[in-house]
């Protein structure tokens, strides 16, 4: 049982986290220099910028929609705060996804939100739900293996070829 207080500040997190994200989002959209920053792991490129500016504005989206469902439905969502942490922390592995410069903190990044996109499937009382919840974790790391392979043979070619082996993305465009 979720009290109503709790859904409040369940609530008010999930928004505030959502308009903020949005906001930082379509700031760095706008931002006119493109560059990178901690040490190059991240990057500010047309790419990164288009993708911000549908992730971040589909999740304030969603996020409005969760807190209506919150207000009429409170009994859908019995582990609340289980779930706005698993949904912000999906919300932060999109959005490293789409600045990452690096390929392998990319595929970290998309290893995370598969691995706290699997719960968030489930339904209670909806037993199909676990089942593609399953489904979605296997297919997805599966997936994430192969890319995994692929990088390990990219990094093995470069050292065949004579070049220095390495996973950003601005250095891989000058091989």
């Amino acid at each position: 049982f979720v009290s109503r207080r709790m859904r409040s500040h369940a609530r008010t997190v999930l928004l505030a986290t959502a308009l903020v994200a949005a906001a930082l989002g379509l700031v760095l959209v706008l931002r006119p220099s493109q560059g990178l920053t901690l040490g190059g792991y991240l990057r500010l490129d047309p790419t990164s910028r288009l993708f911000l500016a549908l992730i971040n504005p589909i999740f304030l989206g969603i996020s409005v929609y969760v807190a209506g469902r919150l207000t009429a439905t409170p009994a859908l969502y019995p582990g609340l705060w289980r779930f706005v942490w698993l949904t912000l922390t999906f919300l932060g592995a999109a959005n490293a996804v789409a600045l990452g410069n690096h390929l392998l903190l990319q595929w970290v990044m998309l290893e995370i939100s598969t691995l706290v996109a699997a719960p968030l499937i489930v339904r209670p009382g909806v037993g199909r739900s676990r089942l593609a919840s399953w489904r979605y974790l296997l297919f997805s790391s599966v997936g994430l293996s192969l890319v995994l392979f692929g990088f390990l043979c990219l990094e093995r070619a470069m050292l065949l070829g004579g070049q220095e082996a390495t996973f950003f993305i601005d250095r891989l465009q000058g091989l």
